[in-house]
């Protein structure tokens, strides 16, 4: 064999290749940058950790008028091997070309190019790029070759010895099967899961991310698809101020309900002190009190829209110093798919809240204990209705209210700063009876009529359970989808590919509620695609993906594991959501490296 060797790619295997090589051999590194190649030639290649020299290979971008190679290494990408082999023809000769690629079919490639007797290489040796001239060496392990097709088994041996003789590890071998599919097997799943987990950026933001975030519901954050993620002090309390913008009255904690159910509006005056009686507003007579509990994205459109309304006075309770700030200044702004501002009293410190005939819990599923622990006290004689993503927020409630609804929501958006809230989604609600601790009937209507007159459209019924259900599959089936790769629902859909992963997660969510006897009053399927269509959620962000994005806990122990859950009491398999709930627990914890 002669001893001038050509290593056709320059990333780590090929680095390290043309690196060892050089050491008994004529080598040139083929680049395909001008200014990786310079600085091959000027500099060679630094080899570091398992190994310290310099290498010193030639480097050139273009193989004409290099003298011909008895042994052309390629090294590419796989995805790159079709123009590295187009490369070699008419200019390899007599000599023999071997593939070291993940995957298969770089064999096939290559011989589409030219009839050279070719060597299929499997390496598990692996390194990292510090730069053009300098590669770390972090795992020895051998490189196994095997002729490919016709190729003669000594140009195997040949080349296992010249590799050997460099320095590296190799072994020839007959048949490469098992160790090609070994690591076939190996990076499938390895590496994959690696990729959608990436550690900590190099800048350090991971760690200091992590640091600064901590806790959310400690740090101030009740709400969902919050866009800010700058580090806050500890909240502190917040006087919420009233619609006219005198301070709270905390001796209001004393009074009872905004008025009895069935009995007679209060009429108007003030009390003796010189406080609005407990069922009034500065507008008036105020039948129906609602406290918003995590005014998030979700929370601030049932804020806004209920605050439009004459006879609802609205509260909101949110542990963001900056957001609840600005609602009591300035009001609560929606913008996009609706235009108004929600005059209400925001805080951050539950003992403010008043007595409230209802409670609409909007905080991310890992939140809802503490939440509602703290506010319990505001909603004693009042019903609490759960507009959360996933399942497991109804009985948190109830572990702490007495009167407790089952809802579900589709209206989506996000925080754009404090104070404002992009609308983005428009959509239905439906709330119903918790059954192990229901609300009245008469409490539930009493709700959806105020969501529906205040732009929320909300439907009671008697079992919410499988409108519930269907968003839970919903979500399920798209949000870690669009987390894991960071496209929009609509783009996440018309991926042929993302779409079957998709309907897979469908069917299990369809079992696991089939066994439940829960029937779906609409087929997630057919949401979904409704879902993607540009005039509805095409380019819409999931909540997940926000999460992601902003490197926040996320909600997926409440959706697909939630799913996994209640698949493993019912004895329904759901193999595909436990693989997505592994792969974002994975990504959460990539953050803490």
């Amino acid at each position: 064999m002669s001893e001038n060797v050509w290593v056709v790619g320059g990333g780590v295997i090929g680095s390290l290749f043309a690196a060892h090589l050089s050491r008994v051999a004529d080598v040139t590194l083929l680049c395909r940058r001008d200014e990786h190649a310079a600085a091959v030639a000027e500099n060679g290649i630094l080899v570091s950790g398992r190994a310290d020299f310099v290498g010193r290979p030639h480097a050139s971008t273009d193989p004409a008028g290099l003298a011909e190679a008895g042994l052309a290494i390629v090294a590419t990408k796989a995805n790159d091997v079709e123009a590295a082999a187009a490369r070699l023809e008419g200019r390899l000769g007599d000599g023999s070309v071997m593939t070291v690629q993940n995957g298969l079919g770089a064999e096939e490639v290559v011989r589409s190019h030219g009839p050279w007797p070719q060597l299929s290489a499997v390496t598990f040796m692996s390194g990292t790029k510090v730069a053009d001239d300098h590669v770390e060496y972090v795992l020895d392990t051998p490189t196994w070759l095997a002729p490919y097709e016709d190729a003669p088994f000594d140009i195997a041996e040949r080349t296992a010895a010249l590799i050997v003789e460099s320095g590296l590890k190799a072994e020839a071998m007959p048949d490469l099967e098992p160790a090609r599919w070994s690591k076939l097997i190996f990076n499938a799943t390895v590496n994959s899961v690696a990729a959608l987990t990436p550690r900590s950026r190099p800048d350090g933001r991971g760690e200091a991310d992590r640091r600064c975030r901590g806790d959310l519901f400690a740090r101030g954050s009740l709400g969902d698809e919050r866009a800010r993620d700058a580090p806050r002090q500890p909240p502190l309390p917040v006087h919420a101020r009233r619609r006219g913008g005198a301070p709270a009255d905390r001796s209001r904690l004393h009074h009872g309900r905004a008025r009895a159910r069935g009995g007679p509006p209060r009429g108007r005056g003030t009390a003796h002190d010189g406080r609005l009686p407990p069922g009034q507003g500065s507008r008036g007579v105020v039948p129906v009190r609602v406290t918003i509990v995590g005014c998030g994205a979700v929370g601030s459109l049932f804020a806004a829209n209920l605050a439009q309304l004459d006879d609802v006075e609205v509260w909101a309770f949110d542990l963001d110093r900056e957001h609840v700030a600005a609602m009591n200044e300035h009001g609560l702004r929606l913008s996009g798919a609706g235009e108004i501002v929600g005059k209400l009293s925001a805080t951050t410190d539950a003992a403010e809240l008043p007595p409230s005939d209802f409670g609409i819990v909007a905080t991310k599923c890992m939140h809802t204990a503490a939440a509602i622990e703290a506010t319990a006290g505001a909603f004693a004689n009042g019903s609490v209705c759960s507009v959360q993503n996933g399942v497991g927020n109804e009985e948190a409630l109830a572990q702490h209210v007495e009167r407790v609804i089952r809802g579900t929501t589709f209206p989506a958006g996000r925080v754009v700063e404090p104070g404002h809230v992009q609308w983005d989604v428009k959509g239905d609600t439906t709330i119903g009876p918790f059954e192990p601790s229901p609300a009245p009937t008469a409490d539930v209507e009493q709700l959806a009529d105020a969501c529906t007159r205040g732009g929320m459209p909300t439907q009671a019924v008697a079992d919410a359970r499988g409108p519930q259900w269907r968003k839970l599959i919903f979500n399920a089936a798209t949000n870690p989808i669009g987390a894991l790769t960071g496209l929009t629902h609509g783009r996440v859909v018309e991926d042929a590919g993302l779409r079957r992963l998709v309907s897979q997660l469908v069917d299990e969510g369809k079992a696991v509620a089939a066994a439940q006897g829960i029937e779906l009053d609409a087929d997630p399927e057919e949401l979904i695609d409704h879902a993607a269509r540009p005039d509805v959620a095409y380019d819409h962000k999931a909540s997940m993906l926000q999460d992601v994005e902003a490197r926040r806990p996320t909600e997926i122990d409440y959706l697909n594991g939630g799913i996994a859950r209640f698949g493993r009491e019912q004895s329904v398999p759901t193999p595909m959501n436990d693989a997505v709930t592994a792969l974002i627990k994975g990504l959460e914890a990539s953050w803490r490296q």
